[in-house]
């Protein structure tokens, strides 16, 4: 393995074997995307030999799960202390671990500055609301039928589009009837 694994490697094992966040090099992620493009690369150069593929190939899957595996890590340390209301020192992170924690971090306050307004009160129950009803569209011909909320619906022709409870559209995706339109709350 090269420089760009054992450094990794090193950091990534500090970082096991302590609670606190470790400082690590700003770049960090980019040395380590540069290492895997050139990887990449000799693992699709057609001149190379098929043992350096080989070795290439899986240079390429250990750095990039040690990678992953050394970023959730750290995430975790630092999402766990904005939970418990921690202070996190921004500068022990990457920047890309800075922007999933600082978009992470405002989301979460957020919603606990909002968590006992009226308004957000309001926002939740209309939400839990318009997710208890789905957009669907026929796929053949179905008859009327009376919803779990006692409504009528239908009769439906093939290509129609439908907005209907939850508990109905799921009965009519598992017959065939209807499929269920992506993109709604």
């Amino acid at each position: 393995m090269d420089e760009v694994y054992m450094k990794l490697y090193s950091i990534w094992r500090k970082e096991v074997e302590t609670a606190e966040l470790q400082s690590v090099p700003e770049n960090l992620y980019e040395v380590v995307r540069k290492k895997l493009k050139e990887l990449k690369e000799v693992m699709n150069k057609e001149e190379v030999s098929t043992i350096e593929r080989e070795i290439a190939r899986r240079e390429y899957e250990v750095l990039r799960e040690l990678a992953e595996s050394l970023f959730r890590l750290r995430m975790e340390k630092a999402l766990v202390r904005l939970i418990r209301g921690e202070v996190v020192n921004a500068r022990l992170l990457c920047v890309e671990e800075r922007e999933l924690y600082n978009l992470v971090k405002n989301t979460f306050e957020e919603f606990l500055s909002s968590l006992v307004s009226e308004t957000a009160l309001r926002k939740a129950k209309e939400k839990e609301e318009e997710s208890k009803y789905v957009i669907v569209r026929f796929i053949m011909n179905c008859g009327s039928f009376i919803g779990v909320d006692e409504n009528v619906y239908g009769p439906f022709d093939e290509e129609d589009v439908a907005l209907i409870p939850r508990e109905n559209a799921e009965a009519l995706i598992s017959k065939g009837v209807a499929v269920k339109i992506h993109g709604e709350g």
